[in-house]
């Protein structure tokens, strides 16, 4: 008898390695006692295939072994640490009007201090600082320093999600090495997005935008002055999605299925990072990160609890995660695109023009630039929403459609049927067909679908 059940969805829900699917797909079934099923013949090879992600230092150029190599990284990063004492030791038989500048302390300490009337002027437009606050600005020195922790961010990748995660995730019964190797990726993601989360929240703080204030996005513009705290933040924000961007371009995590969402995304956020920093709009930038980071927390951290199997836990992660989604993403985004429509003629009007030389870059056409772009990055987050929503509604029905049948334990030592293309094994379902768990319903079995639904859900889909 041929079996009248709807196939399970392949796509972004039902995918392990995408951006959302991965944090509510169900996990991978234990083992059965009787052994492994007859393995499946092996696919053709395709042309899309997930990157590799066991890149060896031998498989790319000698320059660039730093980014999959612990021991290169490390040498990188201890030699400006250990060359600038040596050449301050060095510099002291000159005398004091004579010392040159230290060439390797700009790669670890910020760089391009403001001289005392700069810093005193400053502090008149920004009461949370005194005339005595250590204040920078930009320069060619800010280079070094994004160049040094790009390393940097290389190394503790290598460290993290390649050593320490992985180890822990096998100590905690995580069995396959891919797995494994995800779980690491998604530790280092939440140490990561945590970190920047909350120094950006804290640097908020300290200043005129305190919890989105967005009007001091542009009062007082060109805001050229930072403290030691922001331009450290704003220079390892560039330096992380630069490291990102290697990441991308060697291949070195395995290709999602919406990758090329991804890269755009990338693209984007690279490109705003930047000019942000450039033309003299931190404020705004910060808030964007903060917009950005505290989510991606939650999302990162909601992968780590599916590939532990703590399906209740990551159940209330991502209701948790889908609240703060929706305020960060979504409200507070919408909330600046309004700021710039809205808020930009604050900006005073002798600065309303293109003019690096000055250090103004607010004309009119630059608001647009930033408005479309910023547009273009809730496009993306509207997309992504669909998909988490998409799953809280799959979730809600499985619960409601669940019968005894679905208390009933499957035949031990069954065997399954090939995995559909695009499907992962833990995700295609078996000959006797039924509902597909899928998504935040991970755990709950639905009963099988009725002919109407199964006729409705076929319209749906």
């Amino acid at each position: 008898m041929i079996s009248t059940a709807r196939k399970p969805p392949s796509g972004p829900l039902t995918d392990p390695d995408h951006h959302i699917g991965a944090a509510l797909a169900p996990p991978s079934p234990s083992p059965s006692p009787l052994g492994p099923p007859p393995s499946s013949p092996p696919m053709p090879k395709d042309p899309l295939a997930p990157a590799r992600t066991d890149v060896a230092p031998a498989d790319v150029s000698v320059w660039l072994r730093w980014a999959v190599s612990p021991s290169h990284a490390l040498a990188l990063l201890a030699a400006p640490l250990l060359l600038a004492p040596a050449f301050a030791l060095l510099a002291r038989a000159l005398p004091a009007h004579r010392r040159p500048p230290n060439p390797f302390t700009p790669f670890f300490l910020l760089s391009h201090a403001a001289p005392p009337p700069e810093r005193i002027l400053a502090a008149t437009t920004a009461p949370r600082y005194t005339a005595t606050t250590p204040l920078y600005v930009k320069g060619p020195g800010d280079l070094l320093l994004v160049a040094w922790s790009v390393v940097l961010f290389s190394f503790l990748r290598l460290l993290l999600a390649r050593q320490l995660f992985p180890a822990l995730a096998k100590r905690w019964g995580i069995r396959k090495e891919g797995k494994q190797i995800r779980f690491g990726e998604q530790g280092y993601a939440v140490v990561y997005w945590a970190v920047f989360g909350a120094w950006g929240v804290y640097i908020m703080s300290t200043s005129r935008t305190h919890w989105f204030q967005t009007s001091y996005f542009w009062a007082d513009y060109p805001h050229t002055h930072l403290s030691g705290a922001m331009k450290r933040y704003y220079l390892s924000q560039i330096a992380y999605w630069v490291q990102q961007g290697g990441v991308l371009a060697l291949g070195l995590e395995k290709r999602r299925s919406d990758f090329w969402e991804y890269v755009l995304h990338h693209l984007i956020t690279v490109w705003m990072v930047s000019w942000s920093y450039l033309m003299n709009v931190t404020l705004l930038g910060n808030a964007v990160f903060i917009s950005m980071d505290i989510p991606d927390t939650g999302l990162a951290f909601s992968k780590c609890l599916n590939y532990l199997q703590l399906d209740r836990a990551k159940v209330v992660s991502l209701g948790v995660f889908t609240v703060v989604w929706t305020y960060f993403r979504h409200f507070i985004s919408i909330r600046i695109l309004w700021s710039l429509l809205y808020e930009f003629d604050l900006v005073p009007k002798y600065a309303q023009v293109f003019a690096p030389s000055k250090g103004l870059y607010m004309a009119t056409w630059m608001r647009d630039q930033m408005f479309y772009t910023l547009c273009i990055l809730q496009a993306l987050n509207i997309f992504w929403y669909y998909l988490i929503i998409r799953v809280i509604v799959r979730s809600i029905r499985t619960s409601k459609t669940e019968d005894n049948r679905s208390e009933e334990s499957e035949p031990e030592g069954e065997d399954e049927a090939p995995p559909e293309k695009g499907l992962p094994p833990s995700i295609a379902k078996s000959k006797k067909g039924g509902a597909a768990r899928t998504g935040a319903g991970a755990g709950l079995t639905a009963a099988p679908a009725t002919e109407k639904e199964r006729e409705a859900g076929g319209k749906a889909e």
